[in-house]
């Protein structure tokens, strides 16, 4: 109830000046407070944190292509701050909980009901009023709908996941980004892939293990043996003679260890968990590796492929009609809570009183002129891209994702985003886009 909904539509020019005014208008109040703004590229997350900044605002930007260290790094720096404006895309939130975010704005639209609901929920914790604010410009629908395309297969890509898989022995571990990043998919396509070849019956889950193991002793590593009499003295001796120097630890070869000391991998791990337990050492665990068993092995790979693509094109299919329904939302033609409750399967009757649909404005019109074409400039830029990374562009996708700015694995490999023609497109629906790679 404290959560105030307002959507505003406005155009791209509008849209900034109003946010500015909003800001330094906060920047001034005697309540003290954070704001968070979401947006939905990581290239609008900078340039907005810039603009803000140089306006005197205290702004940063966050996104998933920022180090581990940067991210932890602002993410602290938030959580310290009484003031501070965190512009981010929906990378950010997971996991923060602070009390007195007074303000949760959506620079871009969210892209689904269910996302947006998560997003302003980081607003309030602290049961004060907070303003939750959407700008709606109509031709950001374009980058919401084109965003999710990224994760678009190519035949080509899934054949490559299903090769590496075939190979693979009847029970064996995988770290899924690396397997991604070496076939060019995104890894949650290669997470869905793995779970709906396990629903087909093709594979059966092992329990998750690390791939990586990092100790800090805290005694001398001449003493862990000594001092840990208690624990599996052979595969203590094993790890300690295993042990390798890195920049902030001792890094564990597991592999050295089991061939040459020939002690099973649960024995070494679970002696290190107990040495962790015992106060000997101080533990850390990397990479993630999931654990497979063959059932039954895919014999067809072919007609395999063609289902995994038939399942993602539904999925996407559902994707966007989760657009459609915030697109719907944000229209404002009904009290802003009451079409929440709605989406949730909730009955509620009575209209907030505060929202924007409450308070007279709307409903907006979000209809877009359609596009037919992409223009000889795209084309040419294509062909160029074509000629500079003759291996990249083989397959319709990959030429529109380049065209609509859209990653994947490969582009980030050879930094494809620095051709001058990476994005030329991004104001044009993904599949008309498409359409014309296709057509040529």
């Amino acid at each position: 109830s404290n959560l105030h909904l307002q959507c505003t539509q406005v155009t791209s020019r509008e849209r900034d000046e109003r946010l500015l005014e909003q800001l330094r208008k906060a920047a001034k109040s005697r309540t003290k407070g954070v704001t968070i703004v979401y947006v939905t590229r990581r290239r609008t997350a900078e340039q907005l944190a810039e603009t803000l900044s140089e306006a005197g605002l205290s702004a940063m930007a966050y996104h998933a292509g920022l180090t581990s260290e940067q991210r932890e790094s602002i993410q602290q720096w938030f959580l310290e701050s009484n003031n501070g404006i965190l512009v981010g895309t929906v990378a950010f939130g997971m996991g923060v909980d602070k009390p007195n975010v007074r303000r949760v704005i959506h620079y871009n639209p969210s892209s689904s009901l269910e996302g947006y609901s998560q997003e302003i929920g980081r607003g309030g914790r602290d049961g004060k009023a907070t303003q939750c604010q959407t700008w709606l410009v109509p031709e950001d629908q374009v980058a919401i709908r084109n965003l999710p395309c990224s994760d678009w297969p190519t035949k080509e890509s899934v054949e490559r996941l299903l090769d590496r898989l075939i190979g693979q022995p009847d029970s064996f571990y995988l770290a899924l980004g690396k397997l991604a990043w070496e076939v060019n998919l995104s890894s949650g396509v290669v997470g869905t892939f793995m779970i709906q070849l396990r629903q087909r019956g093709h594979l059966d889950l092992l329990p998750a293990r690390y791939d990586v193991y990092r100790v800090k002793p805290r005694c001398d590593i001449s003493e862990i043996v000594s001092r840990s009499e208690a624990i599996d003295p052979e595969a203590v001796s094993a790890i300690v003679a295993s042990l390798v120097k890195a920049k902030r630890a001792y890094r564990v070869n597991l592999v050295v260890a089991t061939r040459q000391y020939r002690v099973p991998r649960t024995r070494l791990v679970a002696a290190l968990e107990e040495l962790s337990l015992s106060g000997i050492i101080e533990l850390e665990s990397s990479d993630l590796m999931h654990g497979y068993r063959w059932v039954e092995r895919i014999a067809r790979p072919a007609a395999t492929v063609k289902h995994l693509l038939k399942r993602f094109d539904a999925s996407m299919e559902a994707t966007q009609q989760r657009i459609d329904s915030m697109l719907e939302f944000i229209s404002c033609k009904e009290c802003l809570p009451v079409a929440m409750a709605a989406h949730f399967g909730s009955r509620r009757s009575r209209p907030c009183g505060k929202c924007s649909t409450c308070r007279g404005e709307g409903p907006w019109d979000t209809q877009l002129n359609s596009t037919d074409s992409i223009g000889d400039s795209a084309q040419k830029a294509m062909s160029d891209a074509m000629t500079e990374y003759p291996d990249l562009f083989s397959d319709p996708i990959d030429r529109a994702k380049f065209l609509c700015g859209l990653y994947s694995p490969a582009f980030m490999r050879f930094r494809v985003n620095r051709h001058f023609g990476f994005g030329v497109c991004e104001s044009v629906p993904f599949p008309t886009v498409l359409a014309a790679m296709r057509a040529n």
